[in-house]
């Protein structure tokens, strides 16, 4: 039997050693040396939670919850799973919600310094993968400071590319952008409620631009058609809800009829971007009843695309964006 067994792995990321802890359980040590073998991890490597086989071990003997001070002079509270492989040099990591492990908040990849560039890869390049923002991806230590997940975790994010030594080559982020926002666990496309919203996309806030030269100048354009502040007539927009009474599902018509209508039609003309924001509050209202804020948030997710076409914001046919920061 193993007695108080410590397996130590070191992190070269933080040049920090970690130590699992497993008291009197030789199986469990077993199933974690075969999980290092049959994936052929460096010996240098921190396990966590990057593949599902290894959460109970994580639930088990305690994660890599992290912590970070950002210029808001505010603690938040993250999870990191990351994983190196033996077969190449390429790192990921993810942020992960803190409730459910198996649920990736942001993630990204990079080649280390000593990987070569290739036709299709440059070591001085990182790519984000995705960013899906929900409630426990971070939490605040001060329980009552208010704030924005999406951006927070950004803000993380960026703190990770430019901080950290063996980052230190990166000099470049690219991305896909396929964000969302939840809205009562709907997905709603970040691109087009930002851009709506806001004027720009969400990464436009931090730096970002799109790699493409047609889709820099669709950027501009967009930016450009917020400025004039179009508002629409009531008619075309009660119109455009009125649609989803084709949905298979009614009760997002239904909530339209009962909440929305009636507001639509008294008023004249609409601002859009006023609208959608209030809709989006009630659908992350936790006072509201759960049937309010579901079914709104679904509506919106129905409109939103039409919404943005008809203010005359133009499509990106290429979502890949940009970020130098050396």
């Amino acid at each position: 039997m193993l007695v108080n067994t410590v397996l130590y792995i070191r992190e070269q990321l933080f040049n920090t050693k970690y130590g699992i802890i497993i008291n009197n359980d030789e199986k469990s040590m077993r199933l974690i040396y075969d999980f290092i073998n049959d994936n052929e991890f460096t010996n240098d490597s921190y396990l966590s939670l990057m593949d599902t086989k290894i959460v109970n071990f994580k639930k088990q003997l305690g994660g890599d919850i992290m912590n970070i001070k950002l210029e808001n002079n505010q603690i938040y509270h993250y999870d990191v799973k990351r994983l190196t492989s033996k077969k190449n040099k390429e790192q990921n990591i993810c942020f992960a919600n803190i409730r459910n492990s198996d649920y990736n908040c942001l993630c990204f990849t990079y080649y280390t310094k000593e990987t070569k560039d290739t036709k299709d890869t440059k070591n001085t390049t990182l790519i984000l993968n995705d960013l899906n923002a929900t409630e426990d991806c971070i939490t605040c230590k001060d329980s009552k400071n208010k704030y924005k997940i999406g951006d927070i975790l950004m803000q993380i994010f960026l703190q990770w590319v430019k901080n950290h030594p063996e980052l230190s080559h990166i000099k470049r982020i690219e991305l896909q952008d396929n964000s969302t926002k939840k809205c009562y666990g709907i997905g709603l496309k970040l691109l087009y409620l930002k851009t709506i919203t806001d004027g720009i996309p969400f990464y436009a806030k931090y730096g970002f631009r799109p790699i493409e030269a047609t889709e820099l100048a669709i950027f501009r354009y967009n930016r450009n058609k917020f400025k004039e502040n179009i508002l629409l007539n009531n008619e075309i927009v009660d119109k455009i809800f009125e649609d989803t009474i084709n949905k298979n599902n009614k009760k997002p018509y239904e909530t339209y009829v009962n909440l929305y209508k009636k507001l639509i039609i008294n008023t004249n003309p609409i601002d859009i971007k006023l609208l959608i924001r209030n809709m989006i509050d009630l659908g992350n209202n936790e006072i509201a009843s759960i049937d309010k804020r579901k079914y709104t948030c679904e509506l919106v997710f129905y409109v939103l695309k039409k919404l943005y076409k008809i203010l005359g914001y133009k499509e990106y046919d290429d979502e890949k964006w940009f970020l130098n920061i050396k």
